[in-house]
């Protein structure tokens, strides 16, 4: 099962027990995705100290751009092979979490998929949802 955070707001302080149980949550084999309004309405600085406070990440946020013709999907074969999307990109993640990339040896991405504990944590950061 798979719970999909798209509020900004949940990276707030008065939001820190839903945090904990998201972590919880991933970490006893199920999945969380952050992204898709999130991206849009997130503030860099608050995206860093969110994914290292509560995760434990060191993910940062990258470039904001869109990428034409498309991302490249790099891992995932039941995805699209390119896919088209303006995305505020996260860097400081490892290759072989990235889903897609704007070029190969690229060192960010727009979208991502980390082993967290028994379970996963995704990224998702196209802003328009196209």
């Amino acid at each position: 099962s798979t719970v999909i955070v798209t509020d900004a707001s949940a990276i707030e302080d008065d939001f820190v027990t839903v945090q904990e149980k998201l972590v919880e949550y991933s970490k006893t084999g199920r999945t969380v995705i952050i992204g898709f309004h999130f991206s849009s309405f997130i503030i860099p600085t608050e995206l860093a100290t969110f994914f290292k406070k509560t995760w434990g990440l060191n993910w940062k946020c990258g470039d904001y751009t869109h990428s034409n013709p498309a991302f490249i999907s790099c891992r995932r074969p039941n995805l699209p092979e390119q896919y088209s999307m303006k995305a505020l990109h996260v860097k400081n993640t490892q290759p072989q979490d990235l889903i897609y990339i704007s070029s190969p040896g690229a060192v960010q991405s727009p979208a991502m998929l980390v082993n967290y504990g028994k379970g996963y944590l995704g990224y998702v950061g196209d802003v328009n949802t196209e």
